[in-house]
């Protein structure tokens, strides 16, 4: 995983790093001769993880419930190659040596192979921190701290799902038509939001090509949420989302979008094909 959190202040302090938005994290370059870091301090561990009463009340995330990584990665071409040895090797570690790891997943862009996407899930944020502490992680810091192989510096989501935590998910396959999503939502629109959300994810996985559809809330801002969606068929899976964008639960969305305009800012959605691992 490529999330470097280190939690202590002191050691924040020590690197001389400035606060960073948890949900927002920045992966640095060689050049900031410095491991990759977000901001993660106490107050956002108690404040936003658990969430605080002025929560809305029909949305409750898991306390010390599942935590999610949505992360995006531009890969310089000679280094593409020797990201994705590292990144393998991570995720290999996380699915067969942390009983707290959930899912590991790598795909690139469909139009851009240079493009990487993530997406993990652990089973707590105490799993979250010792999967930092994994020799298989250490690999890929080594690796981004020696090589200098990103383009822009990587942006990360880490977020809470909304399910309990659940057998290791095999996602093996290469022939997945994946998205990370991120949706910023008003706040007077943010109730009918996650009731529509909540309805749409039951009736997704229902659908018969849709093999994963996993959602959750920032731990950084309650009116933030992110979405991770797995699909097979053919096209590499491309099938399985055109079924899924036919659906009638998806056209209420699309009714939703269109007639209460919910979005504080542009939606962010990312297309990606699963990598073999």
């Amino acid at each position: 995983m490529l999330l470097a959190t280190m939690t202590l202040l002191a050691r924040r302090h020590l690197l001389g790093m400035p606060f960073l938005r948890a949900s927002h994290i920045l992966f640095l370059s060689q050049s900031a001769r410095l491991p990759l870091v977000t901001a993660f301090s106490s107050t956002t561990r108690s404040t936003r993880l658990s969430m605080s009463s002025t929560t809305s009340s029909s949305f409750s995330p898991l306390d010390g419930g599942v935590i999610a990584l949505n992360v995006k990665a531009r890969v310089k071409p000679e280094h593409r190659e020797g990201l994705l040895d590292v990144l393998t090797i991570d995720a290999k570690g996380t699915r067969n040596d942390e009983p707290g790891g959930l899912q590991f997943v790598i795909g690139q862009d469909v139009t851009d192979a240079n493009t990487i996407f993530l997406h993990e899930q652990y089973k707590s944020m105490a799993d979250f921190e010792y999967h930092q502490k994994t020799p298989h992680f250490q690999k890929v810091l080594s690796f981004l701290e020696a090589s200098d192989p990103l383009e822009e510096p990587m942006m990360g989501n880490v977020y809470r799902c909304q399910h309990p935590p659940k057998e290791y998910l095999e996602t093996t396959s290469s022939t997945r038509y994946c998205l990370n999503v991120e949706s910023s939502i008003k706040p007077e629109l943010r109730d009918e939001f996650v009731e529509l959300m909540t309805n749409h994810q039951l009736k997704s996985k229902q659908e018969p090509l849709c093999v994963q559809f996993d959602w959750g809330v920032s731990i950084d801002d309650e009116n933030t949420f992110y979405i991770h969606e797995e699909y097979v068929g053919n096209e590499e899976g491309k099938e399985g989302f055109l079924a899924h964008e036919a659906s009638p639960h998806f056209a209420k969305f699309v009714k939703f979008n269109n007639e209460k305009q919910p979005y504080s800012k542009p939606q962010v959605v990312q297309f990606f094909k699963l990598l073999p691992l």
